[in-house]
């Protein structure tokens, strides 16, 4: 019910003069001055499914907001003056060009756009332009867990943890059920901020103490133990690292991509138009 009022809601303010005849209906449910609702446009806005009663209360509802809207359009021809109709009338016709624009943009680079970028092209771009990638805020490789106080193996499991080999780590990974809470994937960049707020013994006040490069740390609340491991840290104002911003310099590779391409399609279809006599410059000056 919630969602087909939505649905009605958003609808109202989308509809056009066209769907409304000046001419009554024969089956008009309602009317304001000389436009008619429809019974047939009404019924298209209702799910099939929806409750008699649901659907009777949404009938009304839109026959309520269609009035209401058509009411202060009218009152809006006649009230605003002809100088601000004229400036709204240039704001929808340049909106529906923009519209239009747009979309025929969107679908002819569309068909030409290379969405697949190598990982020489991320590497390159970020190597040219390195120095604006700045961190705003600190960010580390870590791994964690997360345990109970009352584990029977803590002492082994924070000796498999801080040596962390290939055999330590396939263990680890095979009793993760036992634990609260882990992250071992340690080759990914994560915000600091983050960290806080999952490993609640570390505060804005004692990070720089805890979260340090190549550290270990074993932290405790009332309920569990923390085993902690900085692989690597970066602070704010160091370069970003790339596999931190990979996805954002992607988007700016296809953002300069898409740019390109629009700025092509503009001057082609100008100088297309100008070989084929569609597209004219008159020149005045040179006129008595």
């Amino acid at each position: 019910m919630k969602k087909a009022y939505i649905f009605i809601l958003v609808l109202i303010f989308t509809v056009g003069c066209q769907y409304f005849k000046k001419e009554q209906p024969l089956d008009a449910v309602a009317r304001v001055n000389d436009e008619y609702l429809p019974a047939t446009y009404l019924k298209n806005l209702i799910p099939i499914d929806t409750k008699k009663e649901d659907s009777a209360q949404l009938a009304q509802t839109y026959i309520n907001l269609w009035a209401t809207e058509k009411l202060l359009i009218d009152l809006a021809m006649i009230n605003l003056s002809t100088e601000k109709q004229q400036e709204l009338d240039n704001l929808i016709n340049q909106y529906r060009q923009d519209l239009y624009t747009k979309a025929y943009k969107e679908a002819v680079i569309s068909q030409s756009l290379d969405t697949v970028v190598s990982e020489n092209t991320l590497d390159s771009f970020y190597q040219k332009n390195i120095n604006n990638f700045r961190l705003n805020e600190e960010i580390l490789q870590i791994r964690f867990i997360q345990l109970p106080k009352s584990h029977s193996a803590l002492k082994p499991l924070t000796e498999k943890f801080r040596r962390y080999d290939k055999n330590d780590s396939k263990l680890l990974d095979s009793l993760s059920i036992q634990f609260i809470k882990y992250n071992f994937n340690d080759s990914i960049w994560v915000k600091a901020v983050d960290v806080i707020n999952v490993i609640t013994p570390v505060t804005v006040e004692n990070k720089d103490q805890i979260l340090k490069k190549s550290q270990f740390s074993q932290l405790e609340d009332s309920l569990s133990v923390y085993l902690i491991f900085v692989k690597d840290k970066r602070i704010r104002n160091d370069a970003s690292p790339l596999s931190f911003i990979r996805e954002t310099i992607r988007q700016i590779v296809l953002n300069k991509r898409i740019s390109e391409l629009n700025k092509k399609l503009e001057t082609d279809i100008t100088r297309d138009a100008i070989k084929n006599k569609q597209f004219e410059i008159y020149n005045h000056e040179n006129k008595n």
